[in-house]
């Protein structure tokens, strides 16, 4: 990874081995450390037992930042068929968070940018991660982010299929090429 230049890994779920966070701080790589809203107890939002691994770990030199769900925007019935119910539980879980680790940013994935709306719902959310599958040209997004926002923003997933529907066969070279250019832009 270091020799491909990559610096950050994202998780979805909390690493809960000090062994391996010492290697990736080690390795010089830094981690984002992702937290679902209902992990059956597991350093979920709903149970609120994420607090208790930011506590656990909110010193370890190679955490980066906190990152809550992954683009639970499409969900809405995970949260009662109200998507306003995972934006006030996101909100409230990085209030807490604040009170726990004042060092680090707090983020979320979302699918796409997120409206005016969704960005004022969530004030206590630092960094905007996005998920964006726009072909080759993400930029679309971060344009549209930065029309909205100040806050920092990232891509927290990006890419293109390697599957050609078109010819109902893979295709790696075209997909390298696409990925090349979502980097370039």
């Amino acid at each position: 990874m270091v020799e491909a230049g990559i610096n950050t890994i994202r998780v979805y779920s909390p690493i809960d081995d000090l062994e391996i966070l010492d290697k990736i701080d080690k390795a010089g790589l830094k981690i984002i450390i992702g937290f679902g809203y209902n992990q059956n107890g597991y350093y979920d939002i709903l149970s609120g037992s994420f607090t208790q691994y930011i506590e656990k770990y909110k010193n370890h030199n190679s955490i980066l930042f906190w990152e809550l769900g992954n683009e639970y925007n499409y969900h809405p019935e995970w949260f009662e068929n109200n998507i306003s119910n995972w934006y006030t539980a996101l909100n409230t879980a990085a209030g807490k968070i604040h009170e726990i680790d004042k060092s680090k940013p707090v983020s979320t994935a979302h699918g796409e940018a997120p409206t005016i709306t969704v960005l004022n719902l969530c004030p206590n959310v630092d960094v905007w991660g996005m998920n964006v599958y726009q072909w080759d040209n993400p930029s679309g997004a971060i344009n549209a982010f930065s029309d909205r926002s100040t806050k920092p923003c990232y891509l927290s997933e990006s890419g293109s299929d390697r599957f050609n529907s078109a010819q109902v066969k893979e295709n790696q070279q075209e997909q390298a090429t696409a990925n090349l250019a979502i980097w370039n832009n």
